[in-house]
């Protein structure tokens, strides 16, 4: 994520399953992406590649900080105040779903709308 994109774009996708290790290889066969592991601190979660190398995909065990987070492909959205928007989705009914974590240049969370619909919230620092 080294170029930082506006408010409402995508800056990431993830996919958060059970078992991620037989799924990274799936995706990388089917979209013809090389595979690198992430050290989580006891198991490794794992960034697909695109033909340029950039990292395009993100699958994960559900473990840790993504312990609940659904089995889908969820994007992280740029937002401009992480706080604000968190707050906004809570008194409208929606739920936040993992802690905020930092990374890299930024912090994200995950959040579900009021019928449960999922997705990830990211703000540059």
């Amino acid at each position: 994520m080294s170029e930082k994109k506006p408010v409402g774009s995508v800056v990431w996708l993830d996919l958060t399953v059970e078992n991620a290790d037989p799924l990274k290889d799936f995706y990388a066969a089917v979209l013809g992406m090389t595979t690198e592991g992430v050290d989580m601190g006891g198991y490794e979660d794992h960034m697909l590649y695109g033909p340029n190398q950039e990292t395009a995909l993100g699958v994960c065990h559900a473990r840790g900080s993504n312990a609940k987070i659904p089995p889908v492909w969820m994007p992280m959205i740029v937002v401009e105040d992480l706080d604000k928007s968190l707050e906004t989705c809570i008194a409208l009914g929606g739920k936040h779903l993992s802690e905020i974590s930092s990374y890299g240049e930024g912090r994200f969370t995950h959040i579900s709308d009021p019928q449960g619909t999922t997705l990830a919230l990211w703000q540059y620092d």
